[in-house]
Formats: structure tokens, sequence, C-alpha cells
């Protein structure tokens, strides 16, 4: 674990942003040396690493595999095998691994050596494992197999395939299966790993390298740890502490098709839309008449009221929703978009005065979790004001998940898209509004830059 440890520190004094939110997002997982292990592996709490695979590495390469653990955590591998309905964990955490590797490289990571990567398969970098699983295997989830159960709980399958960045070694042999039960209790530990560990790690056999289920490892490794709740909730909790603390990482994440996926329906997500503003025309106007577009209600002419596209003596009367529009009005407040706050509001402003429709408007605030939220009203007579209520990363998982229990017409977002997102997304229209100079598009819905 000493080892460990200065790795970690290495990387906290690099001066290099990318490495130090890479350090940061590990020092969110518990670390527990075991060698019920033959590898590493993850449950999204816990981070196992065996002590005898660790020796086998130079710094470089330990960086390396922490990095590619962590990356699991991050790019939420656990839920989207659960909410795919895969049946093979060891073809999956195979797939993982080649989309993980090439990222954790191409951010200027040393992995250890015989890694997986999609050449291996004759398939291109830069795909989603679902992807690269469905072309290993095409034929696997039609029919349940007996031993389906143990491998949606992360055990390995009857041929040992595992989930690790290190091809040779992730077969379940190698020096874990040499150690016997009660080597392994308390060996190579330091006091830092936590209370019960040692005491655990003699109670089973050995475990699959790669992604467990969530929180599943907590149990036995960290039970310290459920005193702040149940493990699913405390695997949520330490999710959003990763994405947070993983701001200003160089591994990139999955794009938005790879983060997509498919709803728990199994309805494919719509695709995204980057909106191009035309030449001569705001993008204000772009934004309001998307969103007028794009919420449902029967509409009735209002000829008391001028269109703002009225020119000269010609007279354009507005439409208004017979019953009225209710929006969610979705407020990134993370650090990259604290300055546009004033952009927000005047939208907000001209929004609502432009779509008379408009009678209602939740706003809600959020970094990685809802940080405030508060309502406006037609019949109040002011104008909607956004301000700053946080401040820290970006995910929007909690936020969206509160918006799709809102009875809303539609769902604008103020943020730059560089987010974690929810595997289920809102069901009605969403517009999301960037910052100039954002280069991530939201995954679903239409995204629109300010200043296009």
């Amino acid at each position: 674990m000493k080892r460990i440890e200065t790795v970690i520190a290495r990387m906290l004094f690099s001066n290099d942003p990318g490495k130090v939110a890479d350090a940061a997002a590990i020092q969110c997982l518990r670390l527990v040396e075991t060698q019920r292990i033959a590898t590493a592996g993850t449950d999204g709490v816990c981070l196992l690493v065996n002590p005898a695979f660790i020796d086998t590495l130079n710094d470089d390469e330990l960086i390396g595999l922490l990095v590619h653990e962590i990356c699991h955590v991050r790019f939420e591998h656990t839920e989207r095998f659960t909410s795919g309905g895969f049946l093979d964990h060891g073809v999956a955490n195979k797939s993982m691994d080649r989309e993980i590797n090439p990222l954790v490289r191409d951010a200027g990571y040393t992995l250890p050596p015989d890694g997986l990567y999609p050449s291996e398969i004759n398939q291109p970098e830069g795909l989603a494992w679902e992807e690269y699983y469905a072309h290993e295997a095409p034929a696997l989830d039609e029919e349940p197999s007996g031993d389906d159960a143990s491998q949606e709980q992360g055990q390995p399958n009857d041929n040992g395939d595992d989930c690790n960045c290190n091809q040779g070694s992730g077969n379940g042999q190698g020096e874990g299966d040499s150690q016997s039960e009660g080597d392994s209790e308390g060996e190579g530990q330091s006091e830092g790993e936590g209370q019960g560990q040692g005491q655990g790690q003699g109670q089973g056999g050995q475990l699959a390298d790669g992604v467990h289920s969530s929180g599943s490892l907590v149990a036995e490794f960290a039970p310290d740890l459920l005193d702040e709740g149940d493990a699913k909730q405390l695997a949520e909790q330490v999710a959003l502490q990763v994405q947070g603390a993983s701001q200003g990482s160089q591994t990139a994440k999955p794009s938005a098709g790879q983060q997509r996926g498919e709803g728990t329906s199994g309805a494919a997500m719509p695709e995204p839309e980057l909106v191009e503003v035309p030449a001569g025309t705001r993008w204000q106007d772009v934004v309001i008449d998307l969103i007028g577009e794009r919420t449902g209600g029967e509409a009735s002419v209002d000829w008391t009221r001028r269109h703002r596209r009225s020119a000269g003596n010609v007279y354009m009367p507005r439409k208004r929703r017979q019953q009225g529009i209710r929006l969610a009005l979705v407020v990134d407040v993370s650090g990259s978009c604290v300055e546009w706050f004033g952009l927000w509001s005047k939208l907000a402003a001209e929004l609502v005065e432009e779509l008379r429709d408009v009678v209602e408007m939740d706003i809600i605030y959020h970094d990685v979790q809802i940080t405030d939220m508060n309502s406006w009203h037609r019949s109040s007579g002011e104008e909607p004001a956004i301000s700053s209520h946080g401040g820290g990363g970006t995910c929007h998982k909690e936020v969206l998940a509160y918006v799709n229990m809102l009875d809303v017409d539609a769902v604008v977002m103020f943020t730059d898209s560089d987010s974690v997102w929810p595997v289920d997304l809102p069901t009605v229209p969403c517009i999301t509004v960037q910052p100039p100079g954002s280069y991530d598009v939201t995954p679903f819905g239409k995204t629109i830059r300010a200043g296009g």
C-alpha cells in the first residue's frame, strides 16, 4: 500500500492538471491489497489490487493500472452492464478494457504489458464497449446459461475471462492462486487499509479481476463504510465524488454515442443534434423558436400581441398554447459555467417575454448534485433570475432523475455539456444552450451554442 500511496503523491505533485485530477479521483476509492484477486478490480467503492502483481510493475505501469481502474468507475461500466442485460460477464469485461485502454494510453499513461485493445479483434478504437461486446459475442445474449446469475454479480465465467488491463494475468490464475486463504489475511497490508479487511480476505475463493457489481465488495473489504448507508447508496455517492474529482482529467470520457447506450425500456436513445445558427440570425431566436416548436399542446392565435418577427406594417400575431407551457430550467453551476450566469439570466428573461405561453418554470441548480431550486410563475410579474448555487464538478444524473419526476413540457439546460449523463433520459423535448467555446455535445436532444 505504501508504494501506491507514493505513486499517487507523485501524481498530485506533478503540476500536471490531468494527473492531479486522476489522482484525486483514485483517492475517492478505498484502496485494498489482497491476494484474492489476480491483478486488480473495483466495485465503484473499493479498489482491490494484488501486491504480488504490483511488484511486477514499474511505477509508471502502476499509475496506468490505477487510472485504468478509476476509468471503470468514471465510465459507469457496472451500471451500463447491468442496465443493458448482457449475459457474458467475461466478454463484457474484456470489451470494457478495449474501450478504456486506448483512452488511458492517449492521455500519456503507461499501461502494464499485454493489455487488451480493439485491434486484436479487428475493430477501430473509440467505440463503446457495448459495440466490442456485440462483435465478440453476437449470440451470447440469445439464451441465458446456467452461470448467468453468478456472472452478472461480477464472478468469473467457466473459461476464466475477466476484466483487467493486463491480458496475460486476466485468467483468474497467477500469483493469487498459489496463496492459501490463510496467507491472505493481513499479508502485505498497512494500517491505512481500514479495519476488518484482513479478516474478510480469508473468507472466500478467488475473485474476478475488473468490474464487480456496485458496492458488492464493501461488506467484505470495507465494512466500516456501511455506517454511512447501504452499499448501493454508497456506490452512488462515491461515483459522484469521482466525477467531481475527475474534472480536468486528460483521460477522455466516452463520446456522446458511447454514453447514450439504451434506456431501461430497451429503446434506442434519440441521436443528438448540434443546431447550426444561420448567418444573420440571433442564436437567442433559434433557442426561443426551438422551445416554442417542441412544446406540446393545442395552440391558438393571439391577435392581442405582435409577433417579434413582425416587420414594418406587416402584423403577425403570436400563437399561445391553450393550457400554457411549463419548463424545467436546469442550470449547471460548475466552475466552468459560473461566468455565464448573466447571459443565462438575460436569455431566460427574453424567453418568457417572447413565449407568453410559458406560465411556469422550475429552475434547478446543480453541479455533481442538486444544489438549490426555485420556481418562477408568470403571475409573479417578475423576470426569472439565475444566480450561483454551487461550483463543483458536473454530473447530470441526479438532476435529470429529479426532472423525470416533474410534469413539464420541455427541459432547457444551461451547461457546457462536459458532464456525466444518466442512462434514463428525459422523455420530453430537451434543448441545451452552451456558452461560447464549448466542444462537447449533449448526448440527446438539440444543442445550441451561444454566439454560434
